[in-house]
């Protein structure tokens, strides 16, 4: 199965971006 390569990447982004700011929050807690 393969996938557009800028929909992989917008993907990965927003799954990138919500990890740091998941993590961001945690810290500053």
């Amino acid at each position: 199965m393969q996938c557009p390569a800028q929909f992989c990447f917008l993907h990965f982004s927003v799954k990138y971006l919500l990890f740091s700011s998941l993590e961001t929050l945690r810290v500053s807690k």
